[in-house]
């Protein structure tokens, strides 16, 4: 899947949104054309283990914060294939609470 390698929008927070409880079935490219409609997709990506295997989890940055904030409305506690899906603002993990 295409990313945009300019660190300072990734390292901004800004667009980055934070997907969990996946279904195992979704990969890179179905987690993106959920998510294209909300404006334009700089990176997407599934966490894999070792073996490819889904975590369950994944991430989709986002141009402008606005398509994030609108994905985060649309999206959050609504069902993917088989799974009620999670989503929200990307925190970094310094920042979460302990």
């Amino acid at each position: 899947m295409w990313s945009d390698r300019d660190p300072s929008q990734r390292r901004s927070g800004q667009g980055n949104v934070f997907i969990k409880n996946l279904d195992p079935s979704i990969d890179h490219k179905a987690l993106h054309d959920t998510f294209v409609q909300f404006g334009k997709i700089l990176s997407c990506k599934i966490a894999t283990d070792e073996n490819g295997k889904t975590k369950g989890y994944g991430f989709v940055h986002f141009e402008s914060a606005d398509s994030a904030k609108q994905a985060i409305a649309k999206v959050n506690n609504k069902k993917l294939r088989n799974a009620v899906v999670y989503v929200g603002q990307f925190v970094k993990r310094q920042d979460r609470m302990q």
